[in-house]
């Protein structure tokens, strides 16, 4: 007797991150019999609901394919769990394996400012969400020696993992980039090559709660990092020369609404990941000026023309600059809020020649700087 054999693939990839509301997703059926099969049962579960839909007058011919979307209204926020079976009407299938999609996506509704900037330090940044396709596996947080031995980082276990092929996402809060002209992100990167496996790493954009595919931003393969470690051993940072400095630009997405930033990690079974010091700016500067927190830093001075003042802040203050000249005449007042690791210029082309005075305000700090404009 002929025996029935059914296969399923999924004909769209699933984003990582989705709106409340409704999700549709396009799957393939494959007759792989020699003759045709009439009628099947299409069961999907989504978080917490199931659906079943029965196709009793579906014909598909022998060798033939069916495609169809799945379409569910999802409210419930926080990670999801999707897997889909179909099965013939009558009958049993003889290999059920190939008849099943099973994978994860997220819902949310959560919002980050900018700029934005978290340090990792003692707690999941606030408001990103982490996740793999085929398994629990998720980013979590460590101790991963930088410029201290007790610094914390965001650590992705893939020594020894036997989940090949998985992907592992770190999903931000949605940013609102409409009234920026550029834009960049930027993060610290740990790893070693296992020379017996190959993975990736790469930085997507998506849109808010738009059915527009991800935008792949910056990309790398294992090879291209950094450390290498010997006889393919275990990773884990132990100083600052075991970090790199990852820039990604966002000119591309700047202007454009609001987007979420989505690091995926494609597993061939490598080594352990490190993740820290999560920033994006609203400048797209490939190497930010690194000055000591709350402080800030002027240059050049002596100047001809331009002044840049460039801030690091725990966290967002309103900052009040005020230029004035040795005899006490303001020659401008200027409020900046929202400031975190901005880097604020001045044009100081038209004010004549000389020493001014440039006092700098915050919340709990008040100093002054000497100018030079020559």
């Amino acid at each position: 007797t002929p025996q029935i054999d059914l296969s399923l693939t999924a004909t769209t990839e699933l984003k990582p991150i989705y709106c409340p509301g409704q999700i549709d997703f396009d799957i393939m059926i494959s007759n792989l019999s020699p003759f045709d099969i009439k009628g099947i049962v299409i069961n999907y579960q989504i978080g917490d609901q199931g659906f079943s839909e029965n196709l009793n007058q579906l014909e598909i011919g022998a060798s033939g394919v069916y495609n169809h979307t799945i379409s569910a209204n999802v409210g419930q926020i926080g990670i999801q769990d999707l897997n889909i079976s179909v099965s013939p009407l009558e009958g049993s299938d003889i290999d059920f394996s190939n008849n099943l999609i099973a994978s994860k996506f997220s819902v949310s509704t959560n919002t980050g400012l900018t700029p934005y900037r978290d340090k990792i330090e003692g707690n999941f940044p606030d408001g990103w969400l982490s996740f793999s396709t085929q398994s629990d596996s998720q980013w979590e947080l460590s101790i991963a020696p930088d410029q201290t031995p007790e610094n914390e980082a965001l650590k992705l276990d893939l020594f020894e993992s036997n989940e090949p092929t998985n992907n592992y996402w770190l999903v931000s809060p949605a940013f609102d980039l409409s009234n920026l002209d550029e834009a960049s992100f930027h993060f610290r990167l740990s790893y070693a090559l296992n020379t017996s496996y190959e993975n990736d790493i790469q930085v997507y954009a998506f849109k808010e709660c738009s059915e527009e595919d991800g935008l792949l931003l910056w990309e790398k393969e294992w090879e291209e990092l950094e450390e290498e470690t010997e006889d393919n051993d275990e990773w884990i940072p132990n100083s600052r020369e075991d970090w790199e400095n990852i820039y990604v630009s966002l000119n591309e997405i700047a202007g454009g609404g609001n987007y979420r930033l989505a690091i995926k990690v494609t597993s061939g079974n490598g080594n352990n990941l490190y993740i820290d010091n999560l920033e994006l700016f609203i400048q797209d500067i490939a190497q930010p000026t690194r000055i000591p927190e709350n402080s800030f830093y002027i240059y050049p001075n002596p100047t001809q023309s331009l002044l840049n003042i460039v801030f690091v802040r725990d966290e967002r203050e309103s900052i009040k600059m005020t230029l004035f000249d040795l005899s006490g005449i303001p020659y401008f007042e200027q409020f900046y809020p929202n400031t975190l690791n901005q880097t604020y210029t001045l044009d100081l082309t038209t004010i004549p020649m000389g020493m001014y005075i440039l006092k700098i305000e915050g919340q709990g700090f008040k100093e002054v700087k000497r100018i030079v404009k020559n």
